[in-house]
């Protein structure tokens, strides 16, 4: 579990973090599934529409609670539906290198051998969310120095991104994978 002020990782028993002593929101989860179990089993519609109405808060840095020199960074809660692996032009690669071995290495006296990884197809469901986040705490995020990419952790911070994970949600879009997704058939 991780902290929604300081996005320091905590253990799932605890109830304040370790590092700032905020507490942690285990609390928001439970009212929401002891609310939905009073009606049923949820479907997970149900559930999202849930955390949706949680306080997204909007006008403060999520990690620090600051209200002034915000930015707001949109990225995608993912859950995989399913993973395919095209492995058919990865076994076409090693044949022909393996062919291309047999005739070289008597001339040359090696072999060439060449690996290319199977393309990959994954499908997600996913719901789009906004992270907001002061100057300082832009700064601890960027994955590089030189920015262009958030860390999974700033997108924990998000107050969504724990009762997401809850329901199955675990996988955190950038703005630019999520444009780069094409839309189901």
């Amino acid at each position: 579990m991780f902290c929604v002020r300081c996005g320091c990782q905590n253990p799932d028993s605890g109830r304040f973090c370790q590092k700032c002593g905020t507490p942690l929101a285990r609390t928001r989860p439970e009212l929401i599934q002891a609310a939905l179990a009073a009606k049923g089993a949820p479907t997970e519609k149900e559930l999202l529409i849930e955390i949706l109405k949680t306080d997204p808060k909007p006008n403060e840095c999520h990690r620090c609670g600051a209200a002034v020199g915000l930015a707001r960074h949109e990225f995608g809660i993912a859950k995989v539906l399913s993973m395919k692996r095209d492995w058919g032009e990865t076994i076409a690669q090693v044949g022909l290198s393996a062919a291309a071995s047999v005739v070289t290495a008597p001339l040359t006296g090696f072999g060439v051998l060449s690996w290319k990884r199977p393309n990959k197809t994954a499908s997600y469901s996913l719901f789009k969310a906004e992270l907001v986040l002061c100057r300082p705490c832009l700064e601890w995020a960027w994955r590089t120095r030189h920015g262009m990419e958030l860390k999974d952790e700033a997108y924990r911070l998000h107050p969504w991104a724990e009762l997401a994970r809850g329901i199955g949600y675990d996988t955190y879009l950038s703005a630019y994978e999520i444009e780069s997704l094409k839309p189901a058939r």
